[in-house]
């Protein structure tokens, strides 16, 4: 599960417009401005790069398929709690 940064700053916003929420406590950035020309540039560039790379990291996977094998694989709980409740954010804002 992923979050774009677009998703981010549409949250912040969110958040900015509506400081009564109870979702979200922590301090929220202001909103990134859009990026000058080459940063642009860059953004295009990595999103190609990023565009060429396999969905699934498959020495992830199978570095944690041997952790669980093994029983020493740890996920946090927080960690996954918090990937939610970002997620849910996000998607309520869209």
């Amino acid at each position: 599960m992923q979050i774009s940064l677009d998703e981010v700053r549409k949250v912040a916003v969110a958040y900015r417009q509506n400081k009564t929420t109870s979702v979200v406590k922590e301090h929220v950035p202001e909103p990134v401005p859009p990026a000058p020309e080459k940063d642009l540039r860059l953004a295009l560039e990595l999103a190609r790069q990023l565009a060429n790379e396999p969905e699934v990291r498959a020495e992830r996977v199978a570095e944690v398929r041997q952790q669980m094998t093994a029983g020493s694989y740890r996920l946090s709980s927080r960690l996954v709690a918090g990937a939610i409740v970002r997620r849910l954010i996000a998607d309520r804002v869209r």
